[in-house]
């Protein structure tokens, strides 16, 4: 549905919705289509919205969308972009753009914008994250050097809100499915953010999933850039001894970033620790000692792709149920 649905009955009450995330769009409650055919178009019309009410300068939008061109072609162009973002605007929505002489602007009264409600004191504290699943304005990459650069600085500053909503989620209880969901979504734009592998793993834990739990520690690891036969650091080799132990918890002080009580000291031959040290009882109703340990420490590397026609996912899948299998003897750490 293009121009010619432009010319019902108004309707004000219909409301208009611009989608920067996950292939921009513009439409209206009936569905009618409002996205300019030009790519250029659609990104004046992304940079307007992310910096609405305020003005930009028209030599700006020149600047960041004909950067290569001469002043007078390159304003050349812009007029031509705002006659067609008029044309397809309409009668009905033709008030949302202010063309002045040297600037442009949008009115957003009526107007919901999927990026605007997400980081507004309306959104939800993984509303960002969420939207970032799709991606954001990937459509309009590549119009123009000067635009790129706009349009990443952008992207990280949506990251940054997302990233700060994220963690501060983490800091309240929620379903362990829900905050699976919030650490993954964080994850997509942040990688190597310890604490949201901290709270997938403990919500893996929490549902009861080892394998999963495992899993995650391992692309934790990649994450990181660690080798496979380094030795983990504190906080990681904490969740392994808890997936080793049941997902048992550990008090405090040691989750905070110490060691677990079971691999804190060697066991003399009776199978106490050296010393003679207790360890936590996560019952809490006495201590107890450490059973004696072995000094044998197993790795399960990934197996080696053979062949062009195997999936890459197949070699990951075997080292984990190989690892899940061989956690049963307590024996090998």
């Amino acid at each position: 549905m293009r121009r010619d649905e432009h010319t019902r009955e108004p309707n004000p009450e219909s409301g208009l919705t611009i989608r920067l995330f996950g292939g921009m769009a513009i439409q209206d409650s009936r569905g009618v289509n409002y996205l300019p055919r030009s790519r250029k178009t659609r990104a004046i019309v992304a940079m307007l919205t992310m910096t609405a009410p305020r003005l930009t300068q028209r030599t700006q939008l020149t600047a960041l969308l004909w950067s290569k061109r001469e002043n007078e072609q390159a304003h050349a162009s812009l007029r031509q972009a705002v006659h067609e973002l008029q044309g397809t605007l309409g009668f009905t929505w033709s008030r949302i753009l202010l063309a002045e002489r040297h600037t442009l602007s949008m009115n957003l009264g009526g107007v919901s914008v999927d990026a605007l409600i997400a980081t507004g004191p309306t959104g939800t504290s993984t509303a960002l994250l969420a939207l970032f699943q799709d991606g954001f304005l990937e459509d309009l990459h590549g119009l123009d050097p000067s635009f790129d650069v706009w349009l990443s600085k952008e992207r990280l500053r949506l990251v940054a809100i997302a990233r700060l909503a994220g963690e501060a989620y983490f800091q309240d209880p929620h379903l362990a499915v829900e905050i699976i969901a919030a650490a993954r979504a964080l994850l997509r734009i942040d990688p190597s953010h310890d604490g949201a592998w901290r709270a997938l793993i403990n919500a893996h834990l929490e549902a009861n999933d080892r394998a999963a739990a495992r899993f995650a520690c391992e692309q934790w690891r990649v994450a990181m850039g660690s080798a496979p036969d380094e030795v983990p650091k504190a906080e990681m080799a904490v969740f392994l001894s808890r997936i080793r132990d049941g997902g048992r918890e550990y008090p405090a002080n040691v989750t905070a970033g110490g060691t677990p009580p079971d691999i804190a000291a060697p066991a003399d031959e009776a199978g106490t620790p050296a010393g003679g040290a207790s360890t936590y009882d996560p019952i809490g109703e006495r201590s107890r000692t450490v059973p004696r340990r072995s000094s044998l420490r197993l790795g399960i590397r990934e197996m080696r792709v053979i062949g062009p026609n195997v999936d890459q996912a197949l070699s990951v899948g075997l080292a984990e149920e190989i690892t899940t299998a061989l956690s049963r003897f307590r024996w090998i750490s």
